[in-house]
């Protein structure tokens, strides 16, 4: 009778906490598939970069990293043995019209300018 009482109590609690249990569950599925996700498309003018060969020499390395484009995608992945499904980024990085040259310039304030390499491309994923 009077234990009845607390057996009760322990089988409604024990209820409830599977209940709450379920749900925190489905609340995390949910929000890995519609979790917050920023997708990048950029295009960017690379700088040109200016390497001295010493502090007193008019001779310089001259590198036009060209154009720089930075695009991302997400995809979900199953994972073995997890509730969850994996998201999975890939990023593709391309640097393409890069050009390497040297350059020389005189006293006379005359300047030259070879090119070292050709434009070319290259992609990093």
């Amino acid at each position: 009778m009077f234990i009845d009482n607390f057996q009760t109590a322990k089988e409604a609690l024990s209820a409830a906490t599977s209940q709450a249990a379920e749900r925190a569950a489905s609340s995390v599925r949910d929000f890995a598939h519609k979790s917050f996700r920023l997708s990048t498309d950029i295009r960017l003018k690379a700088p040109l970069i200016i390497v001295p060969q010493s502090s007193t020499s008019q001779n310089a390395l001259v590198v036009d990293l060209g154009l720089i484009t930075v695009e991302n995608s997400f995809a979900l992945r199953p994972g073995e043995g997890l509730p969850l499904p994996a998201v999975v980024e890939k990023m593709d990085i391309k640097l393409t019209q890069l050009k390497l040259c040297r350059y020389r310039s005189t006293l006379q304030g005359s300047q030259s300018r070879n090119i070292c390499r050709k434009p070319f491309r290259n992609s990093i994923v």
